[in-house]
């Protein structure tokens, strides 16, 4: 039969080792616990499959054209907007100069003379 020694050296050696073996156990579950949050965190209102994903914080982070707390909210230039607005960061078409309304399909010129007109009945 073999038989093992072990020879401690000196007290720190004996101390210092383990010590150092927890501190590097904990690092290491601290690295694995950020790991996790990150590429397992759940966001609380769930975002809309393919439309965006969960940050690390837990936020949801939409993919363009897509907007809102859970990336539900559509809207583009050339589809939403018809071409004549973009989309601000709430998702509603911010319609160019001459254009009006939640799709930006109102002329202006268009809504004054429907005033006018509207006005003018009143008379």
């Amino acid at each position: 039969m073999m038989e093992v020694a072990f020879v401690i050296q000196d007290m720190e050696d004996l101390i210092a080792k383990p010590i150092s073996l927890l501190v590097f156990y904990f690092k290491l579950i601290k690295i694995l616990i950020i790991f996790l949050n990150i590429y397992l965190a759940q966001c609380s209102q769930g975002c809309i499959p393919n439309q965006g994903f969960c940050n690390s914080t837990n936020v949801c982070l939409c993919y363009p054209s897509y907007y809102g707390a859970d990336c539900s909210i559509s809207c583009s230039r050339n589809g939403t907007c018809n071409g004549r607005g973009n989309c601000s960061s709430s998702g509603q078409c911010e319609c160019d100069q001459q254009w009006n309304g939640s799709y930006c399909t109102l002329r202006n010129e268009f809504i004054l003379i429907f005033i006018f007109l509207s006005h003018l009945s009143f008379l």
